[in-house]
């Protein structure tokens, strides 16, 4: 294919996803605090405080996630924090940025086995899905990981100069340092290659080969661990992985994968997401079979093989559609394989079908994005309220400072206020408060357990001293 058509058949991609720039933009975020603890982090590597000194403190009876964030989605927020502040509109306008990019991506690694027509109308059915479009609206790592992700496995598609290999590790370094299951990315290039070279019988004369690429991706990784050392590790990671767990997580992704397609009930035309989901499913299925018949070590069964075995043996790997979002590029090419070499065993070459198919099923799309559109200014339940921002009002005003308090989502609120935060845990309550010293509590009206608010209203252990519609905040009497 020459290069003016690769570029016009860029520029057609890229400007069916400009829309993307304007669709659930918000200035508001819930309070689902993953996002507060890339933020905090943000915030001291922009104004170079030490990146790992949160106001957070662990509690290895709730599990919430490791002591730190792995420091590449930071960094990347950083320049953003720096001259914007905490300002969601800013930051999922930049995030958008990564959600195109990772779309991009993702059509050129597509357009290298498929039709332009085929790998166009694969990334616009999932850049326009509600599903997606809902899912881009947090602070999340996930999409910049997904267009890290991309970018490695077309660079795999290259031909490899030394340049090229340099990069390579660089980029895969750095992703490792957004999401830990980066490391899956090296594991599969460096068994890509031996196999590949060992079948060749050319492993010893390719070893400036590997080592263009271990010693820059090793450079680079350690390099940010020296700069920002923090600890990332999973502390809570102790549960015994069985058969039955790796069963039982690998068909819950599955469903979760199927539900992607369906996540918005569309009630009018319920009959067209759901065949949709199953009809994508089983391709994708029927794909990897054929790939791994055509070329079971290729780089790309490879990596699928040892991403999904991590997210099956991650012990909580129940986060929905967020573990496997990284691979739907991935996905849609096994799919497409599928359903590419199904209608040629059927001799059916007409694309009409497939181009009508895929019109009907993003018609579906109209109602629940319009929806969201709708809703994009509405303020949700989350840092960005009258209520809260009351609180932290009281708070300096009443010089509550560098106090010990306890509080679900203690991350978003250890990202607003000077205070230390703890979550704390329904069965070991009382512990919790007595082991870690409390100075205060903070109840919330839908973040908080029936159980804790009528623990916390036991006077005799707290006194109640504010209250708003949405938070109580009691002393704790010592």
């Amino acid at each position: 294919m020459s290069s003016k058509k690769k570029i016009v058949e860029f520029v057609v991609v890229l400007a069916f996803l400009i829309p993307q720039f304007f669709l659930n933009i918000r200035e508001t975020q819930d309070w689902g605090d993953d996002f507060a603890m890339y933020l905090i982090e943000a915030k001291n590597i922009a104004f170079d405080r030490p990146v790992g000194e949160t106001s957070h403190i662990n509690n290895s009876r709730v599990m919430l996630g490791p002591q730190n964030y792995p420091v590449g989605y930071p960094l990347l927020l950083a320049p953003v924090v720096k001259r914007c502040g905490i300002d969601f509109y800013s930051l999922l306008l930049y995030q958008n940025i990564f959600f195109v990019l990772a779309l991009v991506f993702g059509f050129i690694f597509l357009r290298r086995y498929f039709s332009f027509i085929s790998s166009f109308l694969l990334t616009l059915v999932f850049a326009y899905s509600p599903a997606l479009v809902s899912f881009k609206g947090e602070v999340l790592s996930d999409i910049p990981f997904w267009m890290f992700l991309n970018l490695v496995v077309i660079l795999m598609m290259k031909k490899r100069s030394w340049g090229g290999i340099i990069i390579m590790a660089m980029v895969t370094a750095f992703a490792i340092h957004i999401r830990s299951i980066g490391y899956t990315l090296v594991i599969s290039t460096l068994i890509f290659w031996l196999i590949d070279d060992y079948k060749d019988r050319k492993v010893l004369s390719e070893l400036k080969k590997y080592l263009f690429y271990i010693i820059p991706l090793l450079v680079v990784y350690f390099l940010l661990k020296f700069i920002y050392p923090i600890n990332s590790s999973y502390f809570f990671i102790d549960k015994p992985i069985t058969i039955d767990t790796m069963a039982a997580q690998l068909s819950y992704n599955i469903y979760k994968l199927e539900d992607f397609f369906r996540g918005y009930q569309v009630t009018d035309y319920y009959f067209i997401t759901i065949t949709c989901a199953s009809f994508f499913v089983t391709f994708l299925f029927i794909g990897i079979v054929l790939e791994l018949k055509r070329d079971l070590f290729s780089f790309v069964n490879i990596l699928t093989f040892f991403f999904m075995l991590v997210v099956i043996i991650y012990p909580y790997g129940d986060a929905g559609f967020r573990l496997i979002l990284p691979l739907i590029s991935v996905f849609c090419f096994y799919f497409a394989t599928g359903l590419k070499q199904t209608l040629i065993k059927l001799e059916l070459k007409n694309n009409f079908a497939l181009i009508l198919c895929a019109l009907i099923y993003m018609a579906t799309y109209y109602k629940p994005i319009k929806e969201i559109n709708a809703h994009t200014n509405d303020l949700i339940d989350g840092p960005v309220t009258k209520e809260f921002s009351e609180l932290l009002n009281f708070f300096k005003k009443n010089q509550i400072i560098n106090k010990k308090i306890g509080v679900d989502k203690s991350r978003a609120l250890a990202l607003y206020s000077k205070n230390k935060y703890v979550s704390l845990s329904d069965s070991c309550f009382q512990k919790d408060v007595n082991e870690f010293n409390l100075d205060y509590l903070i109840t919330h009206y839908s973040a908080t357990s029936e159980l804790k608010k009528q623990l916390a209203a036991d006077t005799t252990k707290f006194k109640p001293i504010y209250g708003n519609a949405a938070f109580n905040l009691y002393s704790v009497k010592k």
